[in-house]
């Protein structure tokens, strides 16, 4: 775990972990950086736990998915998302449930879907090549790159609380056998087996 985070446990409030809290709350306030555009929100502290703990209150929504910064004095503090992920504002904001996720592939192209509404990036491996998804609404992230991608191994590199992690697609429709990778699949292309009807 980092020495020094901030994360968001509900709609208005951040814990904040860190060092030696009581002389930082001694020198102001902090605010809350959305770095993508560099736009200022203001906090006050609510409470301080003990000198590493302190719970800040704040007024805005803070948007998910992006770099967000605490800014406390001479500390940069980074945000991310925790408790909040289990609250009915999040299942109202980033539910998903009617969308079609996974690779949706025809000769002509590939749609790749993922609904990760906690990154920061999301990066598709598709044959030795790498392609950035682009945020939608919802949190889902989506990609079309042209051409016949049937039967192509693929895979993302999911940026989440800082760190960045290769994934299988959870929607993929088709798997390579040691399961280290999804395929593209056309299943109007696939030879189906006679029912055992």
């Amino acid at each position: 775990m980092q020495t020094q985070v901030a994360w968001i446990d509900d709609i208005h409030r951040l814990t904040v972990q860190t060092k030696h809290i009581v002389a930082l709350a001694s020198q102001g306030n902090p605010a809350i950086l959305w770095k993508e555009k560099n736009h200022l929100f203001g906090t006050k502290v609510d409470r301080i736990i003990d000198d590493s703990t302190a719970i800040l209150k704040f007024t805005n929504e803070l948007p998910m998915g992006e770099t967000l910064i605490l800014k406390w004095a001479d500390q940069d503090i980074p945000i991310y998302p925790r408790r909040i992920v289990r609250t009915e504002w999040f299942d109202s904001r980033y539910s998903a449930l009617d969308s079609n996720l996974g690779a949706d592939c025809n000769p002509n192209r590939t749609v790749f879907t993922i609904w990760a509404p906690t990154a920061a990036s999301v990066i598709l491996f598709l044959n030795h090549q790498t392609y950035a998804l682009k945020r939608k609404n919802h949190g889902l992230w989506t990609l079309t790159v042209s051409g016949d991608w049937h039967g192509t191994p693929y895979g993302y590199g999911i940026t989440v609380n800082g760190r960045t992690n290769f994934v299988n697609d959870p929607y993929a429709k088709a798997m390579l056998a040691n399961s280290k990778k999804g395929v593209v699949i056309d299943f109007s292309r696939t030879k189906q087996l006679p029912s055992s009807n």
